[in-house]
Parts: C-alpha cells; structure tokens; sequence
C-alpha cells in the first residue's frame, strides 16, 4: 500500500466516513417516514370503544353482568358502562 491509500484507510477516517454514510441514510429514512406521517390523521379512540362489538348483540337489554379479575382502578369497568350508555352493568 502506498502512502495516500494507508492514509484514506487508517481507522479515525474509516470511522468518520462510516458515521457519515449511516448518518446520511438515517436522515434519508427519518424524511420518507415524516412524509408518510403527514397525510395520515391520529386515531382517536373513545373510552370503551373496545366493548363496541357488543352493542349489537345488547340491544332491548336492561341489565347485564361484568366479570373481571383484573382490578377496578384501572377504569376498564367505567369505560364499559359508559360506551354501552343503555345497558347498566351489574358487577355482581
């Protein structure tokens, strides 16, 4: 190896070239990402939407039954009883 390729292939400026090159190729990914992140609205879900698919099948019913074995505070319970408004939810 001659002088000038020794130089250009010592370890700092490998690094240094290395750190450019995955830098650059980064920033290319983090724009195409920010550019479809654009047009694309938040989803905003309601509290207890994940009880939703039983709205259906709950129709003309007065009262029903909860049963869980995770713990209250979690407001899983409050979430429930307000999406399915008609239907009370009894927890005994």
């Amino acid at each position: 190896m001659n002088k000038t390729s020794q130089k250009f292939c010592s370890f700092p400026r490998f690094f240094v070239i290395l750190t450019i090159i995955l830098g650059l190729g980064n920033t290319f990914f983090l724009a195409v990402h920010i550019i479809t992140l654009v047009g694309k609205k938040p989803i905003l879900l309601e509290p207890g939407s994940q009880f939703a698919m039983f709205r259906p099948y709950l129709k003309g019913v007065r009262k029903i039954g909860y049963i869980t074995n995770r713990d209250l505070s979690d407001g899983a319970f409050l979430q429930a009883q307000y999406y399915l408004v008609r239907t009370i939810l009894d927890l005994h």
